[in-house]
C-alpha cells in the first residue's frame, strides 16, 4: 500500500498514562505504515518515551491546565505546528483542545480533530463556543453516549454534521495471535465461571458481587466469581466475602498482568460499574466470544445488546444480575450463542480495522 504523503500530527501532552494515551499510541503504531505521522507529547510522560522508542518522530511540548491563557504558550504551539505543517492534527485531552485548537487554525491545518472519551458535559461558556466553532473541524467521541453527554448542556455548541463517533477498539488480529499464559484456576465439574476485571474501586461496583453470590448460592452451587484487580476497595471486598459466607464462590485474584489470560479462564464477564466510557475489557471479552452482563449505564448499551451478546440490566438491580447468571448456569449452551454474537459485533464495530478506516478518511 502506498504511504500517504500528508503529515498527520497526534497531540497528547498529558504526563499520565491512561486510556486516551494508550489509544493514541496504539493508533500511531497501527497507522504508521500508511501515514507520515509525528507525535507531540510531554517529555515527562510515558507516551513520549513509548513513541520515541517505537521510532515515531516525537516533539516535546509541556502544558498545564491554564496554559491556554498564556499567549506565549499559544504562540509556541502555533510556531511548532507552522514548522511541521501537518495536513491534520488530532488530540484527545481537554487541555490540548484548549491549547492547540486555535493555533492549529491560525497555522492553516485543514483537519483539526478532537477525539473525546470524557463523559462530562462541556460547559457552554464563551471559550468553548469559540474553540468548538472556530478551533476544531470535527468532534470524534468514543461512543454515541459520550457525544451526547459532552453537548448535554447545549446541543448547539457544535453541528451534528461534524460529529463522527469513532469507537474504542482493539486490533483483533493481534489479539487473536497474542500469547495468553493459562491461569491456575480450579474448575469443578459443570461449574460456570464469571469474572470481573478492573481497578477495585467504588465506581467500578465490585461491592455488589459478594451479595450477588450470597443470593445465587441458594439457587445453585455451580458457579464461581473471579475478581481481578487492585485498588482501595479490596479491604471492603474481603470483609463482604467473609460476612456473606461466599469464600467458596468468590475469589480475589489481585493484579492479573494479561487480560487475555483472565478472559480465557472465565465463561462470562460481569461489568458492575456505575459508569463506563466505553469498556475496552468488554471488547476484548467479545473478541474471545464471552457473553457480558452489565448495567445499562453510560455507553454499555452500545457494547452489550440485551439477550444478543449478554444481558443489559436495569442499573443496580442485583436480583436481575442473579437471574441472568442463573440463566447461564441452567442454559450453558446460551454462553456459546451469546459469544458468537459478541465476536461478530467486535469484528464489525469494535475492531481497529473498522475504526482506523474511519480515521483515514481525514488523513489521506
Amino acid at each position: 500500500m502506498r504511504k500517504s504523503t500528508n503529515l498527520i500530527c497526534f497531540i497528547n501532552t498529558a504526563k499520565i498514562w491512561g486510556g486516551g494515551e494508550n489509544w493514541q499510541y496504539e493508533t500511531m503504531l497501527d497507522l504508521r505504515e500508511e501515514l507520515h505521522l509525528v507525535s507531540i507529547s510531554n517529555p515527562q510522560g510515558k507516551l513520549y518515551n513509548f513513541a520515541a522508542e517505537a521510532g515515531i518522530e516525537t516533539y516535546p511540548f509541556q502544558s498545564r491546565n491554564l496554559s491556554f491563557l498564556n499567549p506565549i504558550k499559544l504562540f509556541s504551539a502555533y510556531r511548532l505546528l507552522k514548522k511541521l505543517n501537518p495536513h491534520a492534527i488530532i488530540f484527545n485531552t481537554s487541555n490540548d483542545f484548549k491549547v492547540f485548537s486555535l493555533p492549529a487554525r491560525w497555522a492553516g491545518m485543514e483537519y483539526r480533530l478532537y477525539r473525546r472519551d470524557n463523559g462530562k458535559p462541556m460547559r457552554s461558556h464563551l471559550l468553548n463556543k469559540i474553540l468548538l466553532r472556530k478551533g476544531i473541524t470535527h468532534f470524534l467521541p468514543c461512543s454515541e453516549y459520550i457525544g451526547k453527554a459532552a453537548l448535554a448542556k447545549n446541543s448547539k455548541l457544535f453541528p451534528n454534521s461534524k460529529i463522527d463517533t469513532i469507537y474504542n477498539s482493539i486490533n483483533i488480529r493481534k489479539w487473536d495471535a497474542a500469547n495468553a499464559p493459562l491461569l491456575s484456576i480450579e474448575r469443578n465439574p459443570g461449574e460456570i465461571i464469571f469474572g470481573c476485571l478492573g481497578r477495585l474501586s467504588s465506581e467500578k461496583g465490585q461491592a455488589i458481587l459478594p451479595p450477588v453470590a450470597e443470593m445465587l448460592k441458594d439457587k445453585s452451587q455451580k458457579f464461581k466469581i473471579l475478581i481481578a484487580g487492585t485498588g482501595p476497595l479490596k479491604p471492603e471486598l474481603e470483609s463482604l466475602i467473609s460476612k456473606t459466607g461466599v469464600a467458596n464462590h468468590v475469589q480475589l485474584l489481585g493484579f492479573v498482568e494479561n487480560n487475555k489470560s483472565f478472559l480465557s479462564a472465565i465463561d462470562c464477564l460481569i461489568i458492575p460499574s456505575h459508569w463506563e466510557g466505553l469498556s475496552t475489557v468488554a471488547i476484548e471479552a467479545m473478541a474471545m466470544s464471552k457473553p457480558i452482563i452489565a448495567f445499562d449505564v453510560a455507553s454499555n448499551s452500545e457494547v452489550v445488546h440485551d439477550k444478543v451478546n449478554g444481558f443489559l440490566i436495569k442499573p443496580f438491580d442485583i436480583e436481575a444480575v442473579v437471574d441472568s447468571m442463573l440463566y447461564l448456569i441452567k442454559n450453558p449452551e446460551e454462553i456459546k450463542c451469546f459469544g458468537v454474537s459478541g465476536r461478530k459485533l467486535a469484528e464489525t464495530t469494535f475492531s481497529k480495522e473498522v475504526t482506523n478506516e474511519q480515521l483515514l478518511k481525514y488523513f489521506r
